[in-house]
């Protein structure tokens, strides 16, 4: 519903006036009058108050001693002079009304800039308004086409949804942002149960759209990172290359058996979720990927629902947030393994199977990483091959246990149980295992 004309007068004139708005100017010919009048009677007082100076009476024509025509002539001269002629009155008001004009125009200008800001902004509310409104009624004309039976209706519905996505970010209204981007996914989802060629193309085109607005050269309005979203069985294995993840919450399963599970994502804020088993499945050994992961803040989490899971990180850079790895078999072992991973920070929180075996191959640590295992993790076995640490004082140390760890970064903590406050390292055997 818009703003009517008699919407917009209420708002403005039911302010009362104030006197500077109600005060008229003097006119012209009222200034003309007034200034001559004020200028005689400047002359007369003057004229009086020399000539009772010169009788020495305060009523001059009644005095005993009559002033002569010269003494009556110099005090009406001296009387002049003193008042610089007639001008000096209408000099006056004429000053007094241009400043009373030029403040009455400084009132009608702000008061005029004050009503243009008011139908500018009455007017943005309403294109909003009407802005929003239309985007609403595209996302119901976009359902109907995308339920079509015509392949062309479905493939146009596919990318005027994108162009909505965007239109909603625009607007920065991320919750119908990520209303029309569920509506995508579960379209996705019900055209892998498909068979036939064209949902196979239609799921591929929707999988492209996805990943391109995830990339980290996609920016402002274009990105699609900060959306909450739940992608499940709705990316290919390694899918996720190239992500950049700004925030919101992001549900990417399943991982494949045996594929990488993400490649060059840059987590920045938000929660990645990543699970390697599809709902309904049935449990198998497991083995997953991670590589060139990058993770700044937020939260990686990564959920092993096979059995005997096997996790790596290949050449991932951990310079904060969380890193936790879950596995719901707490009856079989389970393997952590690092290779050629860079630790400047962060977290890495373990909620795995029992025996639990972490392994560090070739990694390097400016910064150890807080390492938190849960409390029904009680036996796990810590493995370090060929890493390296700069400890406190800049010096580059060979890392073969968590003691050489705990020992190159002092009173940095390294390992703790969920509650604890300090380190615990446990001592290394004859192989370089470190048993907690």
């Amino acid at each position: 519903m818009g703003y009517t004309t008699s919407d917009f007068s209420s708002r403005t004139e039911a302010k009362p006036k104030t006197s500077d708005e109600e005060q008229e100017p003097i006119k012209l010919p009222y200034i003309f009058f007034w200034g001559f009048m004020f200028s005689v009677a400047v002359v007369l007082g003057l004229v009086w108050i020399a000539a009772a100076y010169e009788t020495g009476a305060a009523v001059p024509w009644l005095a005993e001693e009559r002033m002569t025509p010269d003494d009556t002539f110099g005090v009406i001269r001296n009387a002049v002079t003193a008042a610089a002629a007639l001008g000096v009155g209408v000099t006056l008001f004429f000053s007094y009304r241009r400043q009373q004009t030029a403040e009455r125009t400084l009132t009608y200008t702000a008061k005029t800039q004050r009503l243009a800001v008011e139908a500018q902004s009455l007017a943005a509310e309403r294109l909003e308004r009407e802005s929003l409104d239309t985007l609403r009624k595209r996302y119901l004309e976009i359902a109907t086409l995308l339920n079509s039976e015509t392949d062309l209706n479905r493939i146009t519905a596919l990318h005027a949804l994108e162009s909505l996505i965007i239109s909603w970010r625009q607007f920065k209204n991320d919750r119908e942002a990520s209303a029309c981007l569920g509506l995508l996914l579960s379209t996705m989802r019900l055209s892998r149960e498909s068979d036939t060629s064209y949902d196979k193309e239609f799921l591929q085109t929707a999988q492209r759209l996805l990943e391109r607005h995830m990339q980290s050269d996609e920016k402002g309005a274009l990105s699609w990172s900060g959306l909450n979203f739940d992608a499940t069985q709705c990316i290919s294995p390694g899918g996720l290359h190239g992500w950049e993840i700004n925030g919101g919450e992001i549900t990417a399963s399943p991982l494949a058996a045996g594929s990488v599970g993400a490649s060059f994502t840059d987590i920045r804020g938000g929660t990645l979720r990543l699970s390697d088993t599809e709902p309904d499945a049935l449990p198998a050994p497991t083995s997953n990927t991670i590589h060139y992961v990058v993770v700044h803040a937020g939260r990686l989490s990564i959920t092993c629902t096979g059995l005997e899971p096997k996790v790596s990180f290949v050449a991932c850079k951990f310079e904060g947030g969380v890193t936790s790895v879950h596995s719901t078999k707490p009856e079989f072992e389970s393997q952590i393994t690092f290779i050629s991973c860079k630790f400047n920070g962060g977290q890495l929180r373990i909620s795995a199977a029992k025996p639990t075996t972490i392994r560090f191959r070739r990694c390097h640590f400016t910064r150890p990483p807080i390492n938190r295992f849960w409390a029904k993790v009680r036996n796990r076995t810590m493995l370090f091959d060929n890493c390296t640490a700069v400890n406190s004082r800049g010096e580059k140390v060979a890392i073969e246990s968590t003691e050489d760890l705990a020992a190159a970064f002092e009173d940095e903590i390294v390992t703790t149980a969920v509650g604890s406050r300090r380190a615990t390292p446990a001592r290394p055997n004859a192989d370089s295992q470190v048993v907690a």
